[in-house]
């Protein structure tokens, strides 16, 4: 399992944020893990609902497939993607 550093936007508010997932991921997993690590390094006050959000890709100009791995996705470390 490799780990991925992904560049997470959220345009809602503006911020961006670098954190780590594992390759072998399912986009879906790691869109929860990604909203958990966002709401933790906000302290709790940011609200998002993984059933609400979708993750884009900024490189490919799409919507990941919640079904595939990140590694399936074509996603690598270092890339931007939106929460939205």
């Amino acid at each position: 399992m490799a780990k991925f550093y992904l560049e997470i936007i959220t345009p809602g508010n503006g911020n961006s944020y670098e954190l780590q997932v594992d390759s072998s991921m399912i986009v879906c997993d790691a869109r929860k893990k990604v909203i958990a690590d966002i709401v933790e390094v906000e302290s709790g006050n940011i609200t998002l609902d993984a059933c609400k959000t979708r993750l884009y890709s900024v490189a490919m100009k799409t919507q990941l497939d919640d079904t595939v791995t990140l590694s399936a996705s074509g996603i690598h470390s270092g890339q931007k993607l939106l929460l939205l």
